[in-house]
């Protein structure tokens, strides 16, 4: 058994997906602190060319930053309008605009959803099918929050894995050696990380996920 977790994010890039698609089954963590810093592209995407893109950041309520956990954030009213626009505004130039972007809209105003998790889930869900992602997404109860490490060590014996597939950023708070020590073999996603949104990938017709 393959596991692999991360945060909700908001139309994420190839490296999210990548990372699903060499596991047996991808824990969503929705509940990850929201300010935590590294958690704050829950509500952001780079949209654009890799080469020239703009930062967008979905409208949210405001929250108490001191307390909210990802799944405690709520969408602003109007949201599905205001990350349309910018999202048409970034890739109507794009080579697959015209039969893509019909699929895209219905991602976004198919169903309205009160906190931003539930429109992350929603529309990672549709893009893996379009990817043609099988791995199941999970997501369990809140872990005990004794460290990073534990909690992650914790997570993997819950659905008795041999491997975990951390991203590389997970070098800089995992503790290597409690990961050696559970038994459960720890690994790091190498491959390509694009700066954008799969969705500039999509638009340019390249649906290839490694």
């Amino acid at each position: 058994m393959v596991i692999s977790a991360h945060q909700p994010v908001l139309f994420p890039n190839n490296a999210f997906f990548a990372k699903m698609k060499q596991s047996d089954l991808f824990e969503l963590a929705i509940y990850d602190r929201y300010t935590s810093g590294k958690n704050l592209f829950s509500a952001r995407m780079n949209i654009g060319s890799e080469t020239s893109y703009e930062q967008y950041k979905l409208p949210l309520e405001k929250f108490e930053p001191f307390e909210d956990m990802i799944k405690d954030v709520k969408l602003k009213s109007g949201y599905q309008d205001d990350v349309w626009t910018a999202i048409r505004r970034s890739y109507v130039h794009f080579p697959l605009w015209n039969s893509v972007s019909s699929m895209v809209e219905d991602i976004i105003f198919s169903a309205t959803f009160k906190y931003l998790w539930e429109f992350d889930f929603h529309a990672i869900l549709r893009l893996k099918e379009l990817l043609k992602i099988g791995t199941p997404i999970f997501i369990s109860e809140r872990p005990p929050l004794i460290s990073k490490t534990q909690d992650l060590i914790w997570m993997a014996q819950k659905y008795n894995a041999q491997r975990y597939i951390s991203g590389m950023g997970g070098k800089l708070y995992i503790d290597e050696k409690e990961f050696e020590e559970s038994g459960i073999q720890l690994e790091y996603y190498s491959g390509k990380s694009d700066k954008c949104s799969i969705l500039t990938r999509i638009f340019n017709g390249d649906f290839t996920i490694e």
